[in-house]
C-alpha cells in the first residue's frame, strides 16, 4: 500500500497499482458503488499518480439537492460528501502543506463523490490537458480550489453526473452551461441542481420532481428564467444549415445543449482540432464562389453525463477511447443560451455575410486587389469587442489596421467573418474580415460596421439612417503593403 498519511479530515495516497486504487474506494467515508469506481479508476489510472481525498466536505451543489430533496425521503441520507483531488506526480508528505508551491503544476483537478451509492460523481473539474484529451479546441473556465492551506487552479469545463431524482441528463447538461457562464463571466449567478430544477412550470406536463425529464422546451424556459436567450434549432426545420449553425456558435465560444437521437442531452462546448481539407465543398451564392470552415471540422466535443468528461462527438462513428456511442448526425435538435445583446442569431448573420460579400457594390470580386482568383474560404464567429481588440493588439495586422479597430466604439459582441484562401487558412491566416453589429436588425443590410478586403477598407456609420453614400468612408491600401495575418483564436482553447 502507498498510504501517506489519513486523519479524521483528509486520506493522502499514492496511486501506484490495483491495490492503492481499492484503498481508495475504501477510504471515501461511506460507500459507492463498484461500477462508478471502476469509471473512475478507468478513466484516470494512466495519468494519475496521487490523491488526496477531504471527508466530510460540504458541496454546495449535494447541499442544495439534499435540503430540498434528500432530506424529506424516508431513508436517511448522508449530508456530507468527500471531494477527491488527484495530481499527476507521486507525493512527498513533507510537502503536502505547500501544495500550491510543490504541486500547483501536477494538479489535475477534483471530483466530488455524493452518498448516493449509484448515481456518486457529483460536480467535477478536470483540466482536459492533463487526462489525456488529445485533437481537441474547447472552452474552460477557472476554479480555484483552496487545499490544506494552498491555493490551486484547475482549467476546465464543468461536470456533473445525474442523480435521477433531482437531475437527469437534461438538468445535468443545462448546470454544466450554466455554472460555466457562472464560473467565467461574474455577471451571470451561480445556479444549483434543485434550483434548475424548478425554473420550469409554464410548460411543465406534471411534478419536477423526481423528474422524468426534460423537453427541448423544458429546457428553453430554464435558460430563459435563468436569464439568458436561448435559440432553439430543430434539424428538421433547418436541415440545409443545420450542422453549420452549430459550428457557428461553438466557433463563438458558446456551449450548447443538444439533443441526440430524440432521448438524451449533452453539453457541447468545443471541437476536434485536426482540419479535414478534403471534405470542403465549393458553395455559390450569386455567383460569388466559396467555401465554408465548418465543413473542415471532423467532430465536437461533448460532456456526457453518463460517462466523465470530455467525449468525441464524431462524424463518423470509431471505436476509440473517449469516443462517443453517438455520431455528429444523430444531434436532432440543439439550444443555443445567448446574451442579451446579441440580437442576431447565427442564421440571421450568415444571410447577412453572405449578402454584402456577393453584392455587386460591396461585393469580395469588385474591391479585392490580390488573392481574387484563389479558393476562397469564410469562417464565422461571434465574439466580444474586447476580446477581439485585445487579439489584435498582441496579433498586428498590415498598415496598422490592428490600431485603427482597437480605438473605435463598437457593440459588446460583434460578428465576425474572416476571408482566407485555402492555402492561408492551412497556415492559419486570414486576409481580410467583416465585422457586424451583433445588435442589428436582421432586414437591416448595413449591419456590418467594417469590410477589410485585400486592397480595400470601408467604415460604415452605423449612426447613419438610410443609404446615403455620407454613411461610408473608403480607404485603398496599395498592393505591395497587402499581406496575411493571424486568424483570431481567443474564443478556445487548444489541447
Amino acid at each position: 500500500m502507498s498510504e501517506l498519511d489519513k486523519s479524521d479530515n483528509f486520506f493522502i495516497l499514492n496511486l501506484s497499482s490495483d491495490d492503492d486504487w481499492i484503498n481508495f474506494g475504501n477510504n471515501l467515508g461511506f460507500d459507492i458503488s463498484k461500477a462508478y469506481l471502476k469509471k473512475i479508476r478507468e478513466y484516470l489510472k494512466p495519468v494519475v499518480k496521487s490523491v488526496i481525498v477531504e471527508y466530510k466536505y460540504e458541496c454546495k451543489d449535494y447541499k442544495n439537492s439534499y435540503h430540498n430533496f434528500y432530506s424529506k425521503k424516508f431513508t436517511e441520507y448522508n449530508r456530507k460528501c468527500s471531494r477527491a483531488h488527484f495530481f499527476n506526480v507521486e507525493m512527498d508528505l513533507e510537502n503536502i502543506w505547500a501544495l500550491d508551491d510543490k504541486y500547483k503544476d501536477n494538479y489535475i483537478g477534483y471530483i466530488v463523490l455524493r452518498p448516493l451509492d449509484r448515481f456518486s460523481i457529483g460536480r467535477t473539474m478536470l483540466d482536459p490537458s492533463l487526462v489525456g484529451v488529445k485533437d481537441a479546441t474547447l472552452f474552460t473556465c477557472s476554479n480555484e480550489v483552496n487545499l490544506l492551506g494552498s491555493t490551486l487552479q484547475v482549467q476546465a469545463f464543468p461536470f456533473i453526473g445525474q442523480d435521477t431524482d433531482v437531475t437527469v441528463c437534461a438538468h445535468a447538461a443545462i448546470w454544466m452551461i450554466l455554472r460555466y457562464f457562472s464560473q467565467k463571466y461574474n455577471y451571470y449567478p451561480e445556479i444549483k441542481p434543485f434550483e434548475i430544477a424548478q425554473l420550469t412550470k409554464d410548460v411543465s406536463l406534471g411534478r419536477l420532481l423526481p423528474s422524468k425529464g426534460l423537453t427541448m422546451s423544458q429546457i428553453s424556459e430554464i435558460i430563459a428564467n435563468y436569464g439568458m436567450h436561448p435559440d432553439l434549432y430543430i434539424k428538421n426545420y433547418s436541415k440545409a444549415n443545420f450542422d453549420k449553425i452549430l459550428y457557428y456558435y461553438i466557433e463563438s465560444g458558446i456551449p450548447i445543449i443538444a439533443s441526440v437521437d430524440n432521448r438524451h442531452a449533452l453539453a457541447v462546448f468545443g471541437h476536434c482540432t485536426e482540419l479535414n481539407f478534403q471534405s470542403l465543398v465549393e458553395y455559390d451564392h450569386k455567383g460569388f464562389k466559396y467555401y465554408n470552415s465548418a465543413d473542415l471540422i471532423n467532430g465536437f466535443i461533448v460532456n456526457d453525463d453518463n460517462y466523465l468528461p470530455y467525449r468525441y462527438l464524431l462524424k463518423k462513428k470509431i471505436a476509440g477511447d473517449k469516443v462517443s456511442e453517438y455520431s455528429h448526425s444523430e444531434v436532432d435538435s440543439f439550444i443555443a443560451p445567448l446574451n442579451e445583446k446579441i440580437y442576431l442569431s447565427a442564421e440571421e448573420m450568415e444571410t447577412l455575410a453572405l449578402s454584402v460579400i456577393s453584392d455587386p457594390n460591396l461585393g469580395f470580386k469588385k474591391h479585392t486587389k490580390k488573392f481574387k482568383d484563389d479558393k476562397i474560404i469564410l469562417r464565422m464567429f461571434l465574439t466580444s469587442s474586447r476580446k477581439y481588440k485585445h487579439f489584435r493588439r498582441r496579433n498586428p495586422m498590415y498598415v496598422g489596421l490592428e490600431k485603427f479597430y482597437i480605438e473605435q466604439p463598437m457593440p459588446r459582441f460583434i460578428w465576425v467573418v474572416e476571408i482566407s484562401t485555402v492555402d492561408k487558412y492551412k497556415e492559419g491566416k486570414v486576409i481580410g474580415e467583416i465585422i457586424f453589429d451583433s445588435t442589428a436588425n436582421k432586414h437591416d443590410m448595413f449591419s456590418f460596421m467594417y469590410i477589410h478586403y485585400p486592397g480595400f477598407f470601408l467604415v460604415n456609420d452605423r449612426n447613419e439612417i438610410g443609404d446615403a453614400p455620407s454613411r461610408f468612408k473608403v480607404s485603398e491600401i496599395a498592393l505591395e503593403n497587402i499581406t496575411e495575418y493571424s486568424i483570431f483564436i481567443s474564443n478556445l482553447r487548444r489541447v
